[in-house]
């Protein structure tokens, strides 16, 4: 069995080999993986945040050794909480997405077993519990990132990457298809009910969008770019023309668990 480290910025997952295959999400710095196979320029790889096995371009892997994925493993992991910072790595200069990850660091030196790193920026522990505040400050260093098919980073997003970006910095990993992740989840009936956190699926007889509930009747969401819009029973209010729904009729309400 071969692991694989994610050292750039980002790196595309892709769905399959095809010819159209598309992205289904990106690994961020310091993401680690098992190797499964190889198959022409590609890698198939499968991590705890995938529910499917994915493909990787080959040139856009640092292979790792056992011991060295092991140590990952069971190191204390940090999240990048600037909205961009750089890291020296191998000798070249690396833009790190907020919420990149981090191993053993300690305030100045991130230790990733195979090397050891100076960084200048800022990190929490991906175990340290964030409160309503925090987290909102953290979500809006992403706002503005344009909306890219699979991005789930400040250098682009689609909903269900700014889902999974969202619960991250909440120890939750968000995976699965739409169907399935309603399935599981508890559904709220009543808007009055909504809290912080929850997600608000709008459309009439099929989902058309969704964003998550954040305070103020706010919901943040991908419409172009990661924005911050109110709402209300009848849906995503444009924030640049009061009178005007972006997205009208709630569908369903659910509540990650």
């Amino acid at each position: 069995m071969k692991y694989g480290f994610c050292f750039l910025s980002n790196m595309p997952i892709y769905i399959d080999l095809s010819v159209n295959c598309t992205v289904k999400s990106h690994f961020a710095f310091g993401e680690i993986f098992e190797i499964l196979s190889a198959k022409n320029e590609f890698f198939e790889v499968k991590n705890s945040n995938l529910e499917n096995n994915g493909y990787v371009p080959k040139s856009q892997v640092k292979i790792i050794s056992k011991k060295e994925y092991n140590f990952l493993t069971q190191s204390e992991k940090f999240y990048t909480t600037d909205s961009i910072s750089t890291i020296v790595f191998e000798n070249r200069n690396t833009l790190l997405s907020i919420g990149s990850l981090l191993y053993n660091f300690d305030g100045l030196v991130a230790n990733f077993g195979f090397e050891k790193i100076n960084f200048f920026g800022n990190a929490i522990s991906t175990n340290q519990k964030l409160n309503t505040t925090q987290i909102e400050n953290l979500i809006k260093k992403i706002l503005n990132a344009p909306m890219i098919t699979g991005g789930n980073s400040i250098f682009g997003l689609d909903s269900m990457g700014l889902i999974q970006f969202f619960f991250k910095f909440l120890q939750i990993s968000v995976t699965g298809t739409l169907d399935k992740i309603i399935e599981k989840n508890t559904k709220i009936g009543l808007v009055k009910n909504v809290k912080f956190g929850d997600i608000i699926f709008f459309g009439n007889k099929k989902i058309e969008h969704f964003g998550i509930v954040l305070s103020n009747k706010n919901i943040l969401h991908v419409h172009g770019y990661a924005r911050i819009d109110e709402y209300d029973y009848l849906g995503i209010k444009n924030k640049e023309n009061d009178s005007e729904y972006l997205f009208s009729k709630i569908y369903k309400i659910i509540r990650i668990q």
